[in-house]
């Protein structure tokens, strides 16, 4: 048999033909199931932080400030008597942003932040074990409380509590290699129950 007759019975033949189809399919259908467990696993991951932010704020607007000073806030000083209105430049800065090593102004309690840090890892333990993790608290006058609470603080801010830096990595091929997706959440309370349940552990409401 000729070269060219090799080349054109080696083209006509169909055994195995079968197996070769298969062996395509299959690779299509492990990249739509791989698709499919990533898909799965962002939303998973995804309502895990966004329930960890909102665990996060609940506990923060019901427990110690992560920046004391506004629970101390001075409303003689600032020419605000009893019953009157919280002035909105109390603050200042206004917002209060904390993280896991100070605060921009009013002091810094690290206890209080860490509690706030390990309640919202109780349901995300990436917020403890990813380095990556960077955890907010913000507190933002918006006028509301009233000056000389005999109950607590005078100020009620708006109570932020942000997280960012966990990424997912895709499994999927090709896609995986080039990309991941990074989970961001926030969640904001106001904070006129301060100090009412002892850093989680009084009032069974908490």
């Amino acid at each position: 048999m000729t070269t060219h007759g090799k080349i054109s019975a080696f083209w006509q033949n169909r055994r195995a033909a079968a197996g070769a189809e298969f062996a395509i399919l299959a690779l299509v259908f492990a990249g739509l199931l791989l698709g499919i467990i990533d898909f799965n696993m962002i939303l998973y991951e995804h309502n895990r932080a966004e329930k960890a932010c909102q665990v996060g704020v609940r506990f923060a607007v019901m427990n110690d400030l992560v920046a004391p000073g506004i629970a101390t806030w001075d409303n003689a000083a600032a020419g605000c008597f009893a019953g009157d209105p919280i002035p909105a430049n109390a603050l200042s800065p206004n917002p209060v942003v904390c993280d896991k090593t100070s605060c921009n102004g009013y002091g810094y309690d690290a206890n209080a932040f860490q509690n706030i840090v390990n309640e919202m890892g109780s349901v995300y333990s990436r917020v403890l074990t990813d380095p990556a993790v960077h955890v907010e608290v913000k507190y933002e006058n918006v006028g509301m409380g009233f000056c000389g609470n005999p109950y607590g603080s005078d100020i009620w801010p708006l109570t932020t509590v942000t997280m960012s830096g966990p990424k997912h990595q895709f499994i999927t091929p090709l896609v995986g290699a080039l990309t991941s997706i990074e989970f961001k959440c926030e969640a904001t309370l106001t904070g006129e129950d301060f100090n009412t349940c002892e850093n989680g552990t009084g009032a069974p409401w908490c």
